[in-house]
Parts: structure tokens; C-alpha cells; sequence
């Protein structure tokens, strides 16, 4: 089965690298750190200012409202996902990665009176071997 691609684009994205190698420290402050074996596994995370819970005309919560926006819509993708299943995830500057959750989604409370609005959702992901 192909690999879904995450299209929530409203984000900002930061990335780190984890420490690789093993590092021996010898004397006089000096340290031997070995060659890793291992490709590197990113580390990013995204930060969205804000998605909406869409409602459709008789109340109900829609995924298919706005779906780039739509907090459920991500819950969804999260649910079908969780820590185990890879999908892609299309970075600007390393373009698609092969990438699971690396954290839980954790969805804040509503914005009072914000028509739905959901501010400061941060996911972690990790870039996985290929």
C-alpha cells in the first residue's frame, strides 16, 4: 500500500539532528568520536499557530471542511498513523521524507469563543531509514 503524504501546510518546521557516533574522551580535553554506521533520523517538528474545528450544516463536525485547516481531519491522519506507520512528509528544504509520529498528538483546548479555533499544536516526527 503507498504511503500517504501529511498535506497540513500551515505550519512552521524545525529540525534537529541526534548525536551520532561514540565519543571516547582521552586526556588534555581531547575527544575521539567514531564514524557512524547508521543513516541520520531528523528530528522535526511542527508548529501550526492555529486549526479549526469545521462544523458542517447541521453541526457535526467535518473533516472534508477545509481539510488543510481542519484540526479533525489531522486527528484522523493521526489516528490511521500513530508512533508506528510511516507516511510522507513533503519538506521545503529536503523534499519528501519518509517520516512516523515520534510523539502522541496532543489536541489543546478551544480558543473561548473562537468559532472552533485551536491555537500553539506542535507535532514531532522522525525521519525514518530508507
Amino acid at each position: 500500500m503507498p504511503l500517504k503524504t501529511f498535506d497540513f501546510p500551515t505550519h512552521v518546521a524545525s529540525v534537529s539532528y541526534p548525536k551520532r557516533g561514540a565519543q571516547v574522551k582521552l586526556g588534555g580535553n581531547w575527544t575521539y568520536t567514531t564514524k557512524p554506521s547508521s543513516p541520520v533520523m531528523k528530528s522535526l517538528q511542527l508548529r501550526f499557530d492555529g486549526l479549526w474545528w469545521f462544523k458542517d450544516a447541521v453541526g457535526v463536525l467535518s473533516a472534508t471542511i477545509q481539510p488543510k485547516l481542519n484540526l479533525l481531519a489531522l486527528e484522523n491522519f493521526y489516528a490511521e498513523h500513530e508512533l508506528h506507520q510511516e507516511f510522507i512528509y513533503p519538506s521545503e528544504r529536503y523534499g519528501n521524507m519518509i517520516v512516523r509520529f515520534e510523539e502522541p498528538l496532543v489536541i489543546p483546548e478551544a480558543v473561548k469563543n473562537g468559532q472552533g479555533l485551536v491555537r500553539d499544536i506542535t507535532l514531532k516526527l522522525v525521519q525514518q531509514p530508507t
